[in-house]
Order: C-alpha cells, then structure tokens, then sequence
C-alpha cells in the first residue's frame, strides 16, 4: 500500500499565485478566480480538493495522490445554498449535512434532502461535498445522483475564462474526459410542484454503500374536464402523472 504523502501548505498562498513545484503541496483557494487559475496551472498534476472523503482513500484503492491539491472550501459561491421562488442552487462544496438541514422543510425537495441525510454516516455527510459525490466517477454508489437525476439538474462547469452549464445526465457521460483545470461550480434545481421521494438498501443498518437506491419525482397535472357520451358515469376530469424514477444497483 502506498504511503500517505506530507502535505504542506503553499507557502505562496495569499499572494494570488500557486508554487507548482513544490511536492505535495496545498493552495487554499480564497475566490472561484483563484481556484481556477490555480487548477489551471497545475494541469493534471492538480485536483480540486473539498471534503477530501474520497481522495483521503486512495491508498485503499490503490491510487496515488496527486502532487498538487486546490483546496475550494473557503469559496464563498461553493459553499453557499440560494432558495428562491423558481430555483434552487447549491454550490459544489456544500457538504451533504449542510444540504439535508437547508432543503428539509422545502416541498418538492424530500428526495435530494433524504438522499443527502442518510448517505453514509454523520462523519462522513459534515465533510462530503456534493461536487465531490458527482464528480467522482469511480463512485458508483453516490446516494444524490439518482436524486438529482429526478429532479432535472443543471450544472455549471467553469474553468479559467469559460463557463458552460448542461444537464446533470450529460455531465456524467462526459466528466471521465473533462480536460484539466475544469471544475463543477454550482448545482442548479427548478422548483415545480410535484411529489418526491427517495430509499436507499443497504447491507446493513446504517454506515453502509448502498445495494440498491430508488429516487422518485412526479408532477400531477389536471386535465381539462370533457364529456364522454359513450360511458356517462365516466369521471369528468382526470389527473395525469408525469415521473421521473431513477434506479441504481
């Protein structure tokens, strides 16, 4: 197994620029511009680094860490949740606590609340990010990604000078073959009045990946009311369902 390397901090942090020549090393990133000019310098030598739950593992999978690391959790865009009237958006640093607390008494939003308070443990849910939970694509069990799915999500992917946003489903075919120095900035919800839910099975009780995860999302519309001469006990309105499940195994 391979042994864990010493990090040390840059010590140009502060200055608006990053030494990538010093070996395992760790720029705290002040603003979104630094972050991205830092990540962008480093190539792929760099990585961003938020919650650290799954790079801290990489011994385990046998993966060597990277020389360089961007540390994003003192961005202020990342780590911030805006609610308003027709949207919701969550920075990509925001942790799956933060996320469950925020979205719990929002309709519409039981799913991605649930998804986020019960993946792992609590240890693990106040450190996780859910930029990290979707842009880890060795991840297969991530408990938000079936729930955003449902939900139509956006994301924006921004890297120096450029900023492009696409729906959550595109963004996974392509995150294995994102380009160094590109970074998901901010999860984008539309609020619509449907009904949500989501379950996770695990092996056991509870600390556990999950074995199955079901996430739901329906829309109920109503029609308008017609006569049918054919069958006069025929209801004169009916409701409709339009769903969106998503499954993983």
């Amino acid at each position: 197994m391979p042994a864990h390397p010493v990090f040390h901090a840059d010590p140009t942090e502060g200055t608006g620029a990053m030494n990538t020549h010093s070996p395992g090393s760790i720029y705290i990133a002040r603003s979104l511009p630094a972050a991205l000019d830092a990540l962008n310098e480093c190539g792929s030598a760099g990585a961003p680094f938020a919650g650290g739950t799954w790079i801290m593992r990489s011994p385990i999978r046998h993966e060597p860490h990277k020389p360089h690391y961007v540390a994003i959790g003192k961005v202020p865009e990342l780590t911030a949740i805006r609610i308003d009237a027709e949207v919701v958006e969550i920075g990509a640093a925001v942790t799956h606590a933060a996320l469950a607390s925020a979205l719990a008494d929002l309709p519409g939003f039981d799913v991605l609340a649930t998804a986020a308070d019960r993946s792992a443990n609590p240890a693990i849910r106040a450190m996780a990010t859910i930029g990290g939970n979707l842009s880890t694509s060795g991840f297969a069990a991530a408990d938000c990604v079936p729930a955003l799915l449902c939900l139509d999500a956006e994301v924006d992917v921004c890297s120096r000078g450029d900023q492009e946003r696409v729906g959550l489903e595109r963004f996974l075919k392509i995150r294995p073959t994102l380009e160094p120095g590109r970074l998901l900035t901010r999860i984008i919800l539309h609020r619509k009045d449907r009904k949500t839910a989501h379950a996770r099975l695990p092996l056991r009780k509870s600390g556990d990946y999950p074995a199955a995860i079901v996430s739901l999302a329906v829309s109920l519309t109503r029609r308008p009311a017609f006569r049918q001469r054919e069958s006069p006990s025929a209801p004169s309105s009916r409701s409709r369902a339009d769903g969106n499940v998503s499954k993983r195994r």
